[in-house]
């Protein structure tokens, strides 16, 4: 069974082209790679750095997970991905296969796929989902228990959150002020 993935979900499709890939990294065996690799997700997104004072390779690309981990380089015969970024444009990676350890090689590797990002500035606010049952509409205290746990779980400010929604008085305001900052389904 196929499982579809949305990438980049905080930009508009119109604004996502593929630009490169996919592309095996260089450079994986060494350091905290490899115990990186193995925790990384398929379509997970990646940041790509370019490391113009790279010894080796002055057109050097770095790729770091969003947390700022270590990957992997881009091999130096993709100059064309160092020039873009080195021009402004920004440029996003995802993972696109993973490879396990075989005959040929004694490492985890990953493949990325590049995707250009048109207008990053403009960015569509993804709001996480608060699935309401029905009787959930009749008991607040539910509601706020549900609705603390998506908001810790997606790192929003629950005392803000929180203090927006103390002092409503009806139900119909509540539920207003409520979806500022849940999907509610």
């Amino acid at each position: 069974m196929k499982k579809t993935v949305t990438i980049f979900p905080q930009y508009a499709s119109s604004q996502i082209s593929v630009f490169a890939g996919p592309i095996l990294l260089a450079g994986t065996k060494h350091g905290e790679c490899q115990s990186v690799i193995r925790k990384l997700q398929f379509a997970e997104e990646l940041d790509l750095i370019p490391d113009p004072s790279n010894e080796y390779d002055n057109t050097a690309v770095k790729v770091c997970t969003k947390k700022g981990l270590f990957v992997g380089w881009v091999p130096g015969q993709n100059e064309a991905i160092f020039t873009a970024l080195m021009k402004g444009i920004t440029l996003k990676g995802i993972t696109a296969e993973m490879l396990l350890p075989n005959k040929d090689y004694d490492f985890y590797n990953v493949k990325i796929q590049v995707f250009k990002i048109d207008n990053p500035e403009k960015k569509i606010t993804v709001l996480p989902v608060l699935k309401l049952a029905n009787r959930d509409y009749d008991d607040r205290s539910r509601i706020y228990i549900k609705a603390q746990k998506i908001a810790v779980d997606n790192n929003l400010d629950w005392d803000k959150i929180y203090n927006q929604l103390k002092d409503c008085y009806t139900d119909s305001l509540f539920l207003l002020k409520l979806s500022k900052h849940f999907d509610i389904r």
